[in-house]
């Protein structure tokens, strides 16, 4: 399975597509210098095709699954949700390269404020390209993470295709009519459905609402007696890194270890990160570094990355900061993989 990524920051969706599908990254497509630097520490030998809006995409190679965490500054409560007026908003290129390369899934990820900006018209452009499309929210914290970072996810397939359309579109489109759970779709490719499917952001279910969640801890419950045991056994032995030349990893399979402080240390939130030790099977980093600032060590293992994914590799703390805070939790990708192709 070939995997192409656009807009990869430092892969953390990367990861958690090569895992849930078995396949590898064939190219990136990243301008930004720093996550450039870390995508070639742990994908050495994969080329990096730079700014996505000037590539001839009739001259590279056609993935079967593209993936892209796309800038979520044009939907963002934080910004001024211009959606497609914003000049950073570039999913109009992205789709450009979807039209050329036909990749049979499509995996997107962004923030939830994209379901009530630029997702319907997003959404539109996919089914216009005859991709059927499922999506739902799903927050680091489902994965035991000890911050919320809710994101939403889309998965896109395309119906033409004998390769792909046969097993998304017979078993789990026609699945999702029948009980009518899960995440929303979009399928008939036809826009006048967009409504019926779409219905303003609200027919798909928040980070609060039921379907949606159930079917997550379902899916969790399924794998282990609880939900913290469960947690554990998905995700505690993954290796969300690949190995960097010359940069030495915590391991993380060690089934103990001693928290690196006193138990009051975190306060309220003790609980939620003695909850993502065991979980990473390694103790959280100081949460700040020896001038009192943020650390981005601790940020690094908050997003349940291993120890010098990002961090170690000749960056500025701002670098770091800046490109966790634009990332994604590999595990929590790999939770809304699960649950949108359950």
């Amino acid at each position: 399975m070939k995997i192409g990524s656009l807009c990869s920051g430092y892969g953390g969706l990367d990861l958690g597509v090569e895992r849930f599908y078995g396949g590898n990254t064939i190219w990136h497509a990243e301008t930004e210098p720093a996550a450039a630097r870390v995508l070639a520490r742990h994908w050495p030998g994969v080329p990096n095709l730079g700014d996505l809006t000037r590539i001839d995409w009739a001259t590279i190679e056609p993935p079967d699954v593209l993936c892209a965490g796309f800038p979520c500054q044009p939907f963002s409560v934080a910004g001024l949700r211009k959606s497609e007026n914003d000049e950073r908003a570039i999913f109009g290129y992205i789709a450009d390269a979807i039209s050329v390369l036909r990749p049979g899934t499509i995996v997107l990820e962004n923030v939830p404020g994209i379901l009530d900006t630029g997702g319907p018209g997003i959404i539109a452009a996919l089914t216009s390209l005859r991709y059927d499309c499922r999506w739902g929210i799903v927050r680091a914290s489902d994965v035991g993470a000890p911050h919320k970072r809710a994101r939403w996810f889309c998965v896109a397939t395309d119906s033409c295709s004998e390769r792909y359309g046969r097993r998304q579109n017979d078993s789990m489109v026609g699945r999702l009519d029948r009980e009518d759970r899960g995440p929303r779709r979009q399928s008939e490719h036809s826009n006048e459905a967009l409504a019926d499917t779409y219905d303003g952001g609200q027919s798909l279910d928040g980070p609060d609402s039921g379907k949606f969640r159930e079917r997550q801890h379902k899916e969790l419950n399924a794998k282990g007696s609880s939900k913290n045991e469960a947690l554990e056994n998905a995700y505690s032995k993954q290796e969300w890194s690949r190995a960097a030349p010359g940069v030495h990893a915590q391991d993380t399979t060690g089934r103990s270890f001693r928290p690196s402080r006193p138990v009051s240390s975190f306060g309220e939130y003790e609980p939620a990160v003695r909850r993502w030790e065991q979980i990473l099977r390694r103790p959280a980093p100081n949460p700040v570094d020896d001038h009192g600032l943020l650390n981005p060590r601790f940020v690094e293992w908050m997003m349940g990355l291993n120890a010098n994914h990002v961090c170690n590799h000749g960056l500025s703390r701002a670098q770091e900061l800046k490109m966790l805070g634009n990332g994604v939790v590999p595990a929590q990708a790999l939770l809304a993989l699960e649950t949108l192709n359950g």
